[in-house]
């Protein structure tokens, strides 16, 4: 009888072993050839749900951007809107981070690999949805002001992405007060150009 994994349709074998392989090893030091064998499908199966690398690159992040934009929706869902939400965003990240296996971020990642074709647009799409999530949340009254603050906060998010690679949750946990209260309180101007 075959394995629960073979079960599964090939192109979502094929994309759970590519995230994984890419996650954990980098995207342009795996080959088709090693999701091929790790996935136990034929080559003529990968390049019929892919045409290319960059395909199965980029569908890889379409996918965990959508995890994303799922987990930002539950966080709206369960917290009253607010610098509450901003919160659980940097609960979750931390939670990540603790986790065994965690490379940082798997976006972070793609973009220092600077990957050609439509994976910068993925990217700023997944960027433009948090800051979208931040922005909502930020209480402030003035649009431009919200915008501004978030995109400070934003900053603050990826630069607890990247040392968390040596510090683990702390990152998120050490940065988190001050998001917080950028996000309640008027406690400095942020200029908006």
């Amino acid at each position: 009888m075959p394995s629960a994994s073979l079960r599964r349709p090939a192109r979502d074998r094929i994309l759970d072993t590519a995230e994984q392989l890419f996650y954990t090893h980098g995207i342009r030091a795996v080959g088709v050839d090693r999701v091929i064998a790790e996935a136990k499908v034929a080559k003529a199966t990968l390049y019929t749900h892919f045409r290319s690398k960059d395909e199965l690159v980029a569908e890889c992040l379409r996918r965990d951007a959508a995890r994303v934009r799922a987990g930002l929706a539950e966080a709206a869902r369960a917290t009253p809107p607010g610098p509450a939400r901003i919160g659980v965003l940097f609960d979750s990240a931390a939670a990540s981070a603790a986790e065994p296996g965690y490379q940082g971020c798997g976006f972070i990642n793609a973009a220092a690999e600077h990957l050609p074709g439509p994976v910068g647009d993925i990217i700023a799409m997944h960027r433009a949805d948090l800051l979208a999530f931040l922005t909502e949340n930020v209480d402030r009254e003035a649009e431009d002001e919200r915008a501004a603050v978030a995109r400070v906060i934003l900053s603050l998010l990826d630069g607890a992405k990247v040392a968390s690679m040596s510090t683990g949750p702390a990152a998120f946990t050490d940065v988190r007060p001050t998001a917080l209260a950028l996000a309640t309180y008027p406690l400095l101007t942020i200029r908006s150009e």
